[in-house]
C-alpha cells in the first residue's frame, strides 16, 4: 500500500495517495503496537499530504500523533523529533498560530542543534524559519524562551 500511496502522492493525486497510506496504516495497526515508527512515519506522509493540500487542521492532527509515539519511543534529541517540531510549526503557521508555531520551530532548532552541531543544514533551515515566523508576526523571544509582544 505504501509504494501505491507513494506513486499516487508523485503524481499529485492526494486524495488516491491518503486513501492508499489509511490501508497502510490499518494494515499496521493490526500488526504493530501504536507505538511504533512505522506507524508514525504513515502518519506522516498523510500530514504532509494535508499540509500540501493546505489542510493544516487535519495535518496538525496527524503530525500530534506523529509526535506522541516519537516522545514515547525515540531519545529527545533524535532528529525525527526536530522534523516533527518544524512540520507541526509549519502546520501552526498555516493556522494563523504564529506564537505556538514559533515555540515547535524554536524546539527544532534546539533538538537539531545538540543533534547535528550549529552548522547543519536542518539547523539553519529551522533557525532561518523562526526568523521569517518572527518578522511576520513581530514577536519578540526573549533568552529564556518567555514570549513577549
Amino acid at each position: 500500500y505504501h509504494h501505491m500511496a507513494e506513486i499516487y502522492e508523485e503524481q499529485k493525486l492526494f486524495g488516491d495517495a491518503i486513501q492508499y497510506y489509511q490501508l497502510a496504516l490499518e494494515n499496521e495497526l493490526n500488526h504493530y503496537p501504536f507505538y511504533h515508527l512505522s506507524i508514525a512515519n504513515t502518519y506522516t506522509k498523510i500530514g504532509e499530504i494535508f499540509s500540501q493540500t493546505e489542510d493544516y487542521t487535519r495535518s496538525l492532527s496527524y503530525f500530534d500523533k506523529v509526535l506522541k509515539i516519537q516522545k514515547k519511543i525515540l531519545s529527545p534529541n533524535h532528529s525525527l523529533l526536530a522534523i516533527t517540531n518544524y512540520n507541526i510549526a509549519k502546520a501552526l503557521a498555516g493556522l494563523c498560530e504564529y506564537k505556538k508555531s514559533i515555540e515547535y520551530a524554536s524546539q527544532a532548532v534546539n533538538i537539531a542543534r545538540h543533534t547535528f552541531g550549529s552548522n547543519h543544514e536542518n539547523v539553519q533551515l529551522y533557525e532561518n524559519y523562526v526568523k521569517k515566523l518572527r518578522r511576520r508576526t513581530l514577536i519578540n523571544v526573549v533568552p529564556n524562551g518567555a514570549v513577549y509582544e
